[in-house]
Order: structure tokens, then C-alpha cells, then sequence
């Protein structure tokens, strides 16, 4: 992997899934994270790549970053391992995590074979992908899990992008892992209905997709128009429910106040309850704000066509209340799996153990179609 080099899509593969089986055998999966102190490089991408198929995240360590800064946030991630170049080595601070260079190293992580890839997650509206950790630790290294995270830097100016515009963006990053199928998608909230349309488009363009899940889906064709102070406590209700914090943050807080003091409020709050890290400022939490309109404005234009594919659809609710007819119910070929909880809940425990076993039995069946337990 010399500097200048160019890696096909079929060398960036097989090279992320050596790594990929190779962080595996250090004890890398769902739910780790592994730093990544890497340049311009061929090897970041193989890196992140790697990282990505071992079903683990990864933690951005900027080379320009000081000592000091690393050092902390090593720390605070308790990453344990960190991957680097020979060249970069010195500018890591004394740290227990496994140190990897992967120049230096490659001959003893090209030894393993590719891991596979098996299965995509896009991001729920506020387009964070930790939400999926522990669906993705549950299901076990054996199913590592690609979570399609939305990138910040993605929000412009302008109509917010349409679900179909979207999904085609996430597809495409997909086929850079898997070019073919056939394919397992799985989502949950907006994330569903993002999985739903890239279902969609493969099976429009001849794929296959062996089963698409879609937890807690969105409604579809959502057609109420939010104000900017509902749209705020929505965000503040996502932000607080995913991080899993017994925090109370109503719309009262919000009322009167223009978006920008909103947002200044709900950093100073969530930082100090917990709820966001203490590094995330008002122009961070701003930039994830737009991204949650956006998306919540993408849904609400957003009309699904009937899919014919393998679904498996659930959603929250009572443990003895049928699901609710229409919707989605109306447009796949599947009977919905009520469980027990709230949109939520679902991600976890104790209803996530009664999803993944749903999830693992469905999965199995994709696997084997005569399977009928």
C-alpha cells in the first residue's frame, strides 16, 4: 500500500475483510471501538473499512491533534486497539490499547482470509448509528452489522434531499462493501423507511434482497408539518431517549425561544445531565438539529410503493394489541410482530432480547427458505 497507490474496489474489499478477520481475532466486534490515527492514506480507508466489517466503530484521532487532546480522548473511549502507521507512531501517547500499524503489519493480517460482509442498518432521523449497538452486539460477531452513519457535513443549503435521493446515496456506499447481493437490510425508525426504498431500488434494478427488516418503521407518508418549536422538542426527545438518560427535557424548556438559544439551552443541558459528551458544542448540536429536520421533511414527502420482497415488520406496542391496519401493513407481504414497549424500548433490554430472537428466527429462514419454525 504505497503512498499514490490506487486501490480497485474488489483490492479495497478483500484488504478491509483481512483486516476485518484479523481485529476479529483480537477481540473486535460489535459494540468496540478501535482509533484510527491514520493520514491521507490508502490504509485509512482499508482501516475504516476494516473496522466497519468487524462490526465495530471507529474513534477519529487526527494526527494534528494535541498530545494532550489524544491522550483524553483514548481515554474516554477506552479503545483497545488503535490503529496507525509506522510514520504516525510516536504521536501516540503511552496507551494499554493494541497498537496496530498497518503498513509495518500487513504481512501478518494478509495471512487471514476476507471476513464477509453480511448485513446494512441505515441511521434513524437524527442520524446516528449507536442506536443499532446493542441490536448488532445481541446478534453476535457472526452477523457483523455495517451501520450507514449520515455525515453532518452532508447538510446544505436548500430542499431537504427526498427519501428515494437518499437511499440511492446509502446504496451506492453499500455496493463499495457488497456490490452484489443478495442483500439483508434492516432499520428502525426513519432508518426503516430508508431500508424500505433501497429494497426498492435493488429489486427495480434486477438484485435481490433476502430479507428486509424494518423495526418501529416511521408512518408513511407522513403528512403533518411541524413548527420550529415541535421540531425542537422532537429533537430533544430523540436526544434523550437514545441516550438511554432518565432525563426530562419538555417542550416547556424550549417555549418561547428562538432556535438558536433552544439549541444553546439544550447543549448547556444535555452536557450537564449526560446526555451529550462533554465535547459536543452549539454549532455541533446545531448541524445534528438540521440534519433531524431534514429528514423528518424528507418523510414527510415520502409515498411508498407496495414491496413484494421478505419483510419482517415490528412494531411497538401493548404485548396482547394487534397492529394497527394500513400503513405499512397495507404495502409488504408480511404479518407485523407486535412487541411489547415503545418506539424506543425496542432497542432495549428486555424487549431487544424478544426482537433478536424474532430477527435471528426470520434470518435463519432467509438462509434456509423451507425452514418453517
Amino acid at each position: 500500500m504505497a503512498a499514490g497507490r490506487v486501490l480497485t474496489y474488489g483490492e479495497l474489499d478483500e484488504r478491509a475483510g483481512r483486516l476485518a478477520g484479523f481485529l476479529r481475532t483480537l477481540g473486535v466486534g460489535p459494540e468496540t471501538l478501535v482509533g484510527v490515527l491514520i493520514g491521507s492514506s490508502p490504509e485509512l480507508v482499508v482501516g475504516l473499512l476494516g473496522i466497519l466489517k468487524a462490526g465495530a466503530a471507529y474513534v477519529p484521532l487526527d494526527p494534528s491533534y494535541p498530545a494532550e487532546r489524544l491522550s483524553l480522548m483514548l481515554a474516554q473511549t477506552a479503545a483497545p486497539v488503535v490503529l496507525t502507521q509506522e510514520a504516525l507512531r510516536g504521536r501516540l501517547p503511552d496507551t494499554r490499547a493494541r497498537v496496530v500499524c498497518l503498513d509495518r503489519d500487513w504481512t501478518e493480517i494478509g495471512r487471514l482470509a476476507p471476513a464477509p460482509a453480511v448485513r446494512v442498518e441505515p441511521d434513524p432521523a437524527g442520524g446516528e448509528v449507536f442506536a443499532y449497538m446493542g441490536l448488532a452486539r445481541q446478534l453476535g460477531a457472526g452477523r457483523p452489522v455495517y451501520g450507514l452513519q449520515a455525515g453532518l457535513q452532508a447538510v446544505a443549503e436548500g430542499p431537504a434531499s427526498p427519501i428515494e435521493e437518499l437511499a440511492a446515496r446509502y446504496l451506492a456506499a453499500v455496493r463499495e462493501v457488497q456490490p452484489e447481493g443478495p442483500y439483508l437490510l434492516a432499520g428502525w425508525s426513519l432508518g426503516a423507511v430508508i431500508a424500505y426504498e433501497m429494497a426498492q431500488q435493488i429489486a427495480s434494478s434486477g438484485g435481490s434482497v433476502d430479507r428486509l427488516a424494518m423495526i418501529d418503521p416511521s408512518p408513511p407518508g407522513l403528512g403533518e408539518c411541524l413548527d420550529e418549536t415541535a421540531f425542537l422538542a422532537a429533537f430533544a426527545l430523540d436526544l434523550v431517549r437514545l441516550s438511554g438518560r432518565q432525563v426530562k427535557i419538555g417542550q416547556e424548556v424550549l417555549a418561547g425561544l428562538d432556535v438558536e438559544t433552544a439549541l444553546d439551552r439544550l447543549a448547556e443541558l444535555g452536557r450537564r445531565e449526560g446526555v451529550l459528551p462533554p465535547d459536543v458544542d452549539t454549532p455541533r448540536l446545531r448541524a445534528r438539529f438540521d440534519l433531524f429536520r431534514r429528514h423528518v421533511q424528507a418523510l414527510e414527502g415520502y409515498r411508498p410503493r407496495p414491496y413484494e420482497g421478505p419483510v419482517t415488520l415490528v412494531q411497538a406496542g401493548a404485548a396482547s394489541e394487534p397492529a394497527s391496519p394500513g400503513g405499512w401493513c397495507a404495502l409488504v407481504r408480511a404479518e407485523p410482530c407486535v412487541l411489547k414497549g415503545d418506539h424506543y424500548s425496542l432497542l432495549l433490554k428486555p424487549a431487544l432480547d424478544r426482537l433478536v430472537e424474532h430477527l435471528e428466527r426470520d434470518l435463519a429462514r432467509a438462509k434456509d427458505p423451507q425452514r418453517r419454525d
